[in-house]
């Protein structure tokens, strides 16, 4: 065939050409392929390829219909596979699966239909038939995309004593859940889930009642004796201590309150108390008088 120059391919806008397939294709490696095209130098190529391209066609008007061949982008995923100590992760492996399950349907569709589609047929003969890479990732990964128990001898037992652990720590929440619940100390959801962990859902005012570490914040306030709140004209007040150059006073301040119970009473946050603040929870009433 006669050798197309360069400046003929400019002068035929085939560049233009080219983006126009790259735009009407699906995936990043169809776009790039389709920019990639040029002309045929011998003509056995150009009708091979032409032929291929009629069978194609043909798929969308007869009855037997080519089977669905989308696949997610494994450029990224198969360029780690070839580095040493490198890892996938499962979602990795599982489009691996995927897809070889995709080429496996593709080449025993075109071997029993080869009449229809004699040159795909042959171009996807190159290709070879395999379970092995499913059978093996399946071996490890269930359907829900999750690594089973017998991945390894090591998984399992790492895993059936995490399980033994969790079922002490959930007896362990149980109990603690029914005593601080008894005593009237939780929020009427009871529980919480904080950071993926099960947590108890502990009023402001109970909090140092209970034992353990503070997840996550509330919007409530703290919880102080009633004995701490000062009274006057209908307006609520606690002092704190605060220290000034080494010396100590007390700072008479207003606040909101919130719940309240026989001995203790919610006090709001505000631009003033926080938890760290130091609130004077006896002798009160002397230091007001």
């Amino acid at each position: 065939m006669i050798a197309i120059t360069e400046k003929t391919l400019q002068d035929l806008e085939f560049n233009t050409v080219l983006q126009t397939i790259s735009d009407r294709c699906n995936t990043e490696i169809g776009k790039q392929k389709a920019l990639d095209i040029v002309p045929f130098k011998d003509k056995a190529s150009l009708m091979n390829e032409l032929l291929q391209t009629s069978e194609y066609l043909s798929s969308f008007t007869n009855n037997n219909a080519i089977p669905n061949h989308g696949f997610e982008n494994l450029t990224q995923d198969l360029t780690f596979l070839a580095i040493e100590d490198s890892f996938l992760e499962v979602s990795s492996f599982r489009k691996i699966a995927t897809l070889s399950d995709t080429v496996n349907v593709m080449l025993l569709f075109l071997k029993k239909f080869h009449d229809y589609y004699p040159k795909l047929n042959e171009k996807a003969s190159q290709i070879e038939y395999t379970k092995y890479i499913t059978q093996k990732i399946d071996e490890v990964v269930d359907k829900y995309g999750e690594i089973k128990d017998n991945a390894s001898p090591d998984l399992i037992n790492i895993r059936r004593d995490m399980n033994v652990v969790r079922g002490k720590v959930n007896q362990s929440f149980g109990q603690a859940l029914s005593q601080y619940n008894s005593l009237g100390y939780l929020d009427e959801i009871k529980e919480s889930i904080v950071e993926n962990r099960r947590v108890l859902a502990v009023l402001a005012m109970y909090r140092r009642k209970v034992k353990g570490s503070i997840l996550g914040s509330s919007k409530k306030g703290l919880g102080i004796p009633n004995d701490a709140l000062i009274t006057e004209d209908n307006k609520n007040f606690v002092l704190l201590l605060q220290e000034n150059k080494g010396n100590y006073i007390f700072k008479k301040t207003l606040v909101n309150i919130g719940e309240k119970s026989e001995k203790y009473v919610e006090i709001l946050p505000n631009e003033t108390i926080n938890e760290n603040s130091k609130i004077v929870t006896k002798g009160v009433f002397d230091l007001t008088n």
